[in-house]
């Protein structure tokens, strides 16, 4: 009966470990996911308010470069 219980104690020491992995990987997207509305929300304003003017053209660079940083 103590074998069993050491087996099952290692496999719930596991699950335990891969659950934390999977909740930290679950955040990760989350916050991504909430740094991309903003970026795309930043992006649709600076279209929709300054369109064609170099400091328009300058951010949407900026967050253009934004996305791609977070994308990697």
């Amino acid at each position: 009966m103590a074998k069993a219980d050491t087996v099952l104690l290692k496999c719930s020491v596991k699950v335990t470990r891969k659950l934390k992995l999977l909740t930290i990987s679950i955040q990760d997207y989350q916050t991504r996911l909430q740094i991309y509305h903003k970026i795309i929300t930043k992006l649709h304003e600076d279209h929709e308010s300054r369109r064609g003017s170099v400091e328009s053209a300058n951010d949407r660079i900026y967050l253009e470069e934004e996305v791609d940083r977070h994308m990697r």
